[in-house]
């Protein structure tokens, strides 16, 4: 934000550590100085509010945690008036644990992840989802994708929701415009994603391997064979796209229901293929957690998640597993129980349909 604002470059094209006279150029976050950005223009754009309001690095970066604390205080009253129509007393009590949840002050509070900018349109998408809104969803993912690109993998999901082929490629042309319009300020050919090609190239941190990576490398190493990070790198991406053909096939034939497809593809990402494995991305499973159970039981598992993300700074590799082993096991569990209500709901439907 500051290259942007103060020197007037691209900050996808010219590192921090360019400006070496920049009073923000020793604080603590100097082991991305060389890195461009590499987070979405949306946060950006959002990022550089607080250096144009005042000019102090150290108050510009509070400002930030107050962007993202914001956008967890808003992605639980999107969810509290989204569930207030079903149950209103369970809209309350899981807005309260929402609100209280240990991750939210660890994490975006005190370490500032932009997730907490990214959950409102998660939010959106989660509750679009499962009310099978395609316009709302394709707005959250895109949304979603100008904090963190990665929400763009979620795209099969929408393939789920009953529509017109017409109505699909103008909800897909919409947000193909949206995505165009907001990056083109900041474009600059191949050069505009450096920083993410620099951090997908740097695979040989294997602490930071997503789980399946980290026990396929250790399966590997402890086999006597020679486990190099790039053998292991490719075979979590064929898996991970295997992963996400076979959701993109399903949905099209509406054998899973958007929720259910959009959490598996989300599992996948985060534990088969994810490059740098960190306790905060979980805060993006929440919004889907909570629209599946929709009851107190949301409560357990939004606290389980905080737990479980501040115990994984001091014991990282069996944390790491463990949250794999249970987030995936919740997942298909998710995908049963999602399943089921479709059948259940069509049934229904049919029943009313004979008694009319």
């Amino acid at each position: 934000a500051r290259n942007m604002v103060i020197h007037g470059r691209n900050p996808y094209v010219t590192p921090a550590g360019t400006f070496t006279d920049d009073p923000a150029y020793h604080a603590d976050w100097s082991r991305w100085y060389d890195t461009p950005m590499v987070y979405g223009p949306l946060w950006t754009a959002l990022s550089a509010l607080p250096v144009l309001i005042v000019s102090d690095p150290g108050v510009q970066a509070k400002g930030m945690l107050i962007l993202n604390l914001s956008g967890y205080v808003l992605a639980g009253y999107i969810l509290y008036r989204w569930m207030r129509k079903r149950d209103a007393r369970k809209a309350w009590l899981i807005l309260v644990f929402w609100l209280l949840n240990p991750v939210a002050a660890f994490e975006i509070a005190n370490a500032g992840h932009n997730e907490g900018a990214m959950l409102p349109f998660l939010a959106i998408l989660a509750t679009a989802l499962v009310d099978e809104n395609l316009e709302l969803a394709a707005a959250g993912i895109v949304g979603a994708a100008l904090i963190k690109h990665w929400p763009l993998v979620l795209t099969p999901a929408l393939l789920a929701i009953p529509a017109k082929n017409r109505k699909r490629l103008l909800v897909i042309g919409a947000s193909l415009s949206a995505l165009v319009l907001v990056w083109w300020p900041f474009w600059a050919g191949k050069a505009t994603f450096a920083g993410m090609a620099e951090i997908a190239n740097n695979i040989s941190d294997v602490i930071n391997y997503s789980p399946f990576r980290f026990v396929l490398w250790s399966f590997l190493t402890n086999v006597g064979t020679l486990a190099r990070p790039v053998i292991v790198h490719l075979v979590a991406l064929e898996t991970f796209l295997a992963v996400l053909a076979f959701v993109t096939l399903y949905s099209w034939n509406r054998k899973l229901s958007p929720t259910a497809a959009a959490v598996v593809i989300m599992a996948a990402y985060y534990f088969v293929w994810l490059n740098w494995f960190q306790p905060w991305y979980l805060l993006t499973f929440m919004p889907l957690m909570v629209t599946w159970l929709k009851s107190p039981k949301s409560i357990f598992v939004m606290a389980g998640i905080g737990i479980i993300g501040l115990l994984s700074y001091y014991y990282t590799t069996p944390i790491a597993v463990g949250v794999a082993l249970l987030l995936l096991a919740m997942s298909a569990a998710y995908v049963v129980r999602a399943k089921k209500m479709r059948v259940n709901s069509a049934t229904r439907a049919r029943q009313i349909i004979q008694n009319e």
